[in-house]
């Protein structure tokens, strides 16, 4: 009987916990619940800080692109400016010269006009002189005895003295005749119409002088040697100005300036890529705390075309490390009105 009734106690107690399990069970299943629930929201949460990170990235790197686009936009005006600048001191240059070469070509071509005026005057009287003295020694000689003068004859002679001495007075004077005549004109005695041509002719022959001297070289017109070589002296002085603007950017250690005097077809040395070489070139201008390159005895040597070859001399101080007297050859094409450099080499 003790046996069946600590039976029934078991079965009643086992009863008992029944319920107490269940809840047990149902409460752990609830936070489990929400514990997954708070790990959801914390995910969540996560993602959306994580796009919202990318976001602003992607802002910055936008900000970042335009004012990178800006400071290239604002670095080639001021390229630009510069070489305006430049070229208009070159014009001015070069038209201060082309003055100063017109005003000596002017005066010298004065000097040997005058000489030439002088020359032919002295010319034109050494033969109006002699053609006058033998006119008159001709007109003094004697006849011989019992010959006649033959008034027309006497008549040609008298007037052909006359006219030359005229002409003679004009071209010494060097005065129009109108103003060298008295009021009073000479009365000349009239001569033949059968000589009166020949006379004629042979005053304008001896008076009138000739255009040109013979044998004398007519003087070139003023600029005219000058044209030819007018565009080729430009070209050369642009890429002057695009080497020395090269030397600048590398004493003022701007690295966007430097890198953009090198074309994109620039042969990096030693097989490097282009942008390994950028990287080294732009470590080297870091390197020193002040840079100073000055550039000599620029040649450049242009026979047509988009393509040049330019030698110099260039003078390298950076902090304490001097390196003097470098000899260099560049390579250069035109890109858009502007020379760059192709290849590189010291010689």
């Amino acid at each position: 009987m003790s046996k069946v009734y600590d039976q029934l106690k078991s079965l009643e107690a086992s009863i008992k916990r029944q319920p107490a399990a269940q809840e047990l069970e149902q409460q752990e299943a609830i936070e489990e619940a929400q514990r997954r629930t708070e790990a959801d929201t914390r995910l969540t949460a996560e993602h959306e800080a994580q796009r919202a990170g990318e976001l602003r990235l992607q802002a910055l790197a936008q900000e970042r692109a335009a004012a990178e686009q800006a400071q290239q936009d604002a670095l080639a005006a001021r390229i630009k400016s510069e070489k305006q600048l430049i070229q208009q001191l070159q014009n001015r240059q070069a038209h201060d010269r082309m003055v100063d070469d017109l005003a000596r070509l002017r005066m010298e071509q004065e000097v040997e006009l005058n000489r030439l005026v002088a020359a032919r005057e002295a010319q034109e009287y050494s033969l109006l002189s002699g053609q006058s003295g033998d006119l008159q020694h001709a007109v003094a000689r004697p006849l011989p005895a019992g010959e006649r003068v033959n008034p027309a004859r006497k008549y040609f002679l008298v007037a052909f003295v006359g006219v030359l001495v005229v002409a003679i007075y004009i071209v010494i004077g060097n005065r129009p005749f109108n103003d060298r005549l008295p009021m009073q004109p000479a009365v000349l005695p009239v001569v033949e119409p059968a000589v009166q041509p020949a006379v004629t002719a042979a005053v304008q022959q001896a008076v009138e002088p000739s255009a040109q001297p013979p044998g004398m070289p007519i003087p070139p017109a003023p600029g005219q040697e000058e044209t030819a070589a007018s565009s080729t002296d430009e070209i050369e002085a642009n890429i002057r100005q695009d080497i020395q603007l090269w030397a600048d950017a590398w004493s003022r250690q701007d690295a966007q300036v430097y890198l953009a005097c090198y074309a994109q077809e620039f042969m990096a040395p030693a097989g490097m890529s282009r942008a390994d070489w950028e990287a080294l070139r732009k470590s080297r201008l870091r390197k020193y705390h002040s840079i100073e390159v000055k550039l000599r005895d620029i040649d450049v040597v242009y026979a047509g075309g988009d393509e040049a070859t330019a030698r110099f001399t260039q003078d390298f101080v950076g902090d304490g490390y001097r390196e003097m007297g470098t000899h260099k050859e560049f390579q250069m094409k035109n890109v858009d009105g502007q020379w760059l450099i192709i290849n590189e080499k010291e010689l």
